[in-house]
């Protein structure tokens, strides 16, 4: 009996937050979150303390009231799962932004609703993952993101490069970075101004240049393009030769290209194939 009661509980507890918990694209809720047996076993009566102790019910309207409650509950796993909650308020937020655990701020600092001034206290963490998080994060103030750009850690930088709000001076001097990956995600932000990229086009290391040949090309000058698909490395111009919305001039060019590789990418670009349909 005891071992059915606690697969019912079990099965509850991930109903719950599996439904109400926010998971950010390309991140995978920890697993341990379901492992703790005695985590959720108290979630649970916190739960069922309110009127609504319909799981599903809880999960959809769960009341700022109980949120701020487990917020302050004394697992750093609970005070986690609320700060990913889509719900939570930004006094919530805020609060648990100074939590003693890191894991807690770091999802505090990945919430889309975290204030920009928030925020901007989170730019100076001991714990390089909260400050990736804030450098990753949309509502993080411009000023912030120049700051985070001369950043210790690598991740961080990298993070800044990719920030759509990251002012265009700091991308000019991220473009000059020392770690490719960097570089890399310069090339990738859509803000990037043309200057800079006139400039990566000539990096040292190709697949920082192979980075910009997978852009859209209609966003990027003509002439630009152009230099890609005469790159030394053939790596570079495979990248353009399979790139969609590289124009038929280039593409034919390309399908005379010294690397079958090349010219076997060319062949199968959509636009080429349109273009030479029997």
């Amino acid at each position: 009996m005891y071992c059915t009661n606690t697969c019912i509980l079990y099965i509850r507890w991930q109903i719950v937050f599996c439904s109400f918990t926010r998971r950010p694209q390309g991140v995978n809720m920890k697993l341990k979150l379901f492992v703790d047996l005695r985590v959720f076993v108290l979630v649970l009566r916190l739960l069922v303390r309110h009127k609504n102790t319909s799981p599903k019910l809880l999960a959809k309207n769960i009341s700022p009231k109980l949120l701020a409650e487990l917020a302050n509950n004394t697992h750093w796993q609970v005070r986690e799962v609320v700060a990913f909650h889509d719900c939570i308020p930004q006094g919530v937020l805020a609060q648990l932004a100074q939590d003693a655990n890191w894991r807690v701020r770091l999802a505090v600092a990945r919430h889309i609703n975290t204030p920009p001034a928030v925020l901007a206290d989170m730019a100076t963490d001991a714990y390089w993952s909260v400050r990736h998080e804030v450098a990753s994060n949309g509502s993080t103030p411009p000023a912030v993101l120049a700051t985070l750009a001369q950043d210790a850690a690598v991740t961080v930088r990298q993070a800044v490069s990719s920030n759509g709000s990251t002012p265009p001076k700091a991308l000019v001097e991220l473009a000059q970075n020392a770690d490719q990956r960097v570089r890399q995600a310069v090339f990738g932000n859509g803000s990037t101004p043309s200057k800079v990229l006139a400039k990566l086009v000539q990096d040292a290391n190709w697949r920082v240049r192979a980075v910009l040949a997978q852009k859209d090309s209609t966003n990027i000058p003509p002439t630009i393009f152009a230099e890609l698909a005469k790159d030394t490395h053939w790596q570079v111009r495979l990248e353009v030769a399979k790139n969609a919305s590289t124009p038929l001039n280039l593409l034919k060019k390309l399908s005379e290209d010294s690397s079958s590789k090349v010219r076997g990418a060319v062949a199968k670009n959509p636009n080429w194939q349109e273009e030479n349909r029997d």
